[in-house]
């Protein structure tokens, strides 16, 4: 499996491209630095006090096809979007700083 771009998974709930992103508080959108991140949990976390990161890739046909199908439905112009590969994040019990 490979990733089309280098990307960083960030321990405040961000997926940051080109750098990390440090930042433990986050900011209202659009950004003013055009830093390039997805943020499906940005929040003041504080993996000190408890709580785990974890993330993996897949290339399992049930899941990219949920994926597959959860794209063409939120985004209606995309109807030949298909999944290759996935990739998994989740901050679990993660504790706020």
């Amino acid at each position: 499996m490979s990733c089309p771009r280098r990307f960083q998974v960030n321990t405040n709930g961000i997926i940051s491209f080109v750098a990390e992103v440090r930042q433990h508080s986050p900011d209202p959108f659009p950004l003013s630095d055009q830093r390039q991140i997805i943020a499906p949990f940005w929040s003041d976390v504080n993996t000190n006090n408890g709580g785990t990161i974890l993330y993996r890739q897949s290339t399992d046909l049930d899941l990219l096809q949920r994926a597959t199908d959860d794209v063409r439905r939120a985004f209606l112009d995309h109807t030949t979007f298909r999944a290759t590969w996935i990739f998994v994040v989740t901050w679990d019990r993660v504790a706020f700083y």
